[in-house]
């Protein structure tokens, strides 16, 4: 906050997550977190805001191909709280933008691993789609929507590499040497694990495509696919 005192300012806010089940909720964090720091820069000069949201927010199905202009659809509670901290954002009297980060990844955080590492089962549509973006791109992306001449209001983010949640498990239990993990059908895990038969069918399966975002910044991903990224992420494993 002493820094809105020294001038004109580039700002990136990455929204905190928060824990569900834990006090303040998730979307109190979007919601009372964003109007704390909108409030905030409100007395200072920011020539540019970058607000890092997330592709929960597109809630298509079926493997649909969505890029930044895509209409966003959120399935869940989550992804309609970031649309509206989104919005909001965007409203701000503030040059402003938003980019939307797939499933992040890097060396200390391994989406899945702990799990694949206790036998955990696959729950849910193993064939769904899976969009990731290693830590380190998207930090670079970041900079780059700052710095462009003329990016969009929104920009999406992710190593333009899709895969099937099936295939990244696996792989992923090769990589920590373990068996591949068990596929468990809906049924089977409403059944054993108390889980939503509802809330697993609302997965969402969309191919995120990074190349509107890519010509319009110039940015390019340093992994190409997860496979790249982890092989950075755990050198002794991969």
């Amino acid at each position: 906050e002493p820094a809105l005192v020294f001038g004109l300012l580039d700002v990136y806010y990455l929204v905190p997550p928060g824990r569900p089940g834990y006090l303040p909720l998730p979307e109190q964090v979007l919601t009372d977190g964003l109007a704390n720091v909108l409030g905030r820069l409100a007395a200072g000069q920011v020539r540019r805001g970058v607000l890092a949201s997330s592709t929960a927010v597109y809630g298509q199905r079926g493997g649909t191909r969505v890029d930044a202009q895509s209409t966003a659809n959120p399935s869940h509670t989550r992804g309609r709280s970031l649309l509206e901290a989104e919005s909001r954002w965007l409203a701000a009297p503030i040059d402003s933008f938003v980019v939307r980060l797939a499933g992040l990844y890097g060396p200390d955080r391994i989406i899945g691993l702990a799990a694949v590492r206790d036998g955990a089962p696959i729950v849910g549509d193993p064939q769904a789609m899976l969009n990731l973006i290693h830590a380190d791109d998207a930090a670079t992306l970041l900079i780059a929507v700052l710095e462009a001449a003329a990016p969009a209001r929104i920009e999406l983010g992710c190593d333009g590499c899709p895969c099937r949640r099936i295939d990244y498990y696996r792989y992923l239990a090769r990589c920590a040497r373990v068996s591949d993990p068990v596929v468990v059908d809906d049924v089977a895990a409403a059944r054993q694990m108390g889980l939503n038969i509802a809330r697993l069918n609302r997965i969402s399966s969309k191919v995120c495509d990074n190349g509107p975002t890519r010509r319009r910044t110039g940015w390019e991903p340093r992994y190409a696919d997860f496979r790249a990224g982890l092989a950075d992420c755990l050198p002794d494993l991969v």
